[in-house]
Formats: structure tokens, sequence, C-alpha cells
């Protein structure tokens, strides 16, 4: 099955806010504790991970907040990182950024399992016949 790394990357940043949010843990608490474990941390980074506006996941990142939250299962802490390589990917429309842009609906229609469209003043092509 095709892998699609923004979709990757949108359930890795549901999760790890989760994850805070069941520990009761504030944003400025992890950021001071990423901090004290050493590498750069802010509040702003940690927002823009937990609302999924980071490019490329870093798997160091995602291991110093598994650490923070408690996370000791081996293999629950391996699909966590397995989830962060994951979203690092490219996509294959990257290499046609110049025709398609970012391609954010393009990553998401690859593990689609319903698309819905609405024309209010057009009859879809499927509909239309003829006469």
């Amino acid at each position: 099955m095709a892998s699609s790394p923004p979709l990757r990357r949108r359930r890795l940043s549901r999760r790890l806010r989760e994850l805070r949010e069941a520990k009761g843990i504030t944003s400025e608490q992890v950021t001071t504790e990423a901090k004290e474990r050493g590498g750069r941390w802010s509040r702003g980074k940690l927002t823009r991970i937990e609302n999924n506006e980071w490019a490329r996941p870093n798997v160091k990142d995602v291991d110093v907040l598994l650490d923070i939250y408690g996370v000791s299962d081996p293999d629950e802490r391996e699909s966590y990182l397995a989830l962060a390589r994951q979203a690092r990917q490219r996509g294959w429309w990257v290499s046609y950024s110049d025709v398609i842009g970012r391609g954010t609906y393009v990553g998401l229609e690859i593990e689609a399992s319903r698309i819905r469209t609405y024309e209010a003043l057009v009859i879809p092509g499927l509909l239309q016949t003829e006469s």
C-alpha cells in the first residue's frame, strides 16, 4: 500500500498532542523538560509539531517527546518512531511542484476511502447525458 507522508504527519501530530493532554502536561512544562534534555526547543516549536505545521518531522524530537510523555513500551515507541520516519519521506508529487504546488490534496488522496464533491451550478460529468 502506498504511504502518504502528509497523512502520516497529521496522524503523528495528533497522537503526540493526545499523549501530552492525557498526561496533563502543559506545553510550557514539555518545553522546559526538553531543553533540559538538550536540543533547541521552544513553545513555538512544540505548537508547530502539534498543529502539523512541520515540513519533515525530526525523529530525535519525537523520541525526546516520547521520553517526556513516559512512553516506555518498546512496541508503542517503535510505532511512533516508524510513523515519524514515514512522515519524513517525500511524496512522488514533490518533483511536480511546479505544476501542482505543494500537493497537499494529492498527498491525502492516496489513503482516501471516499472523495466528495459539491457543485451547485454544474451537473458532474459522470451524471451528464447527451440529451
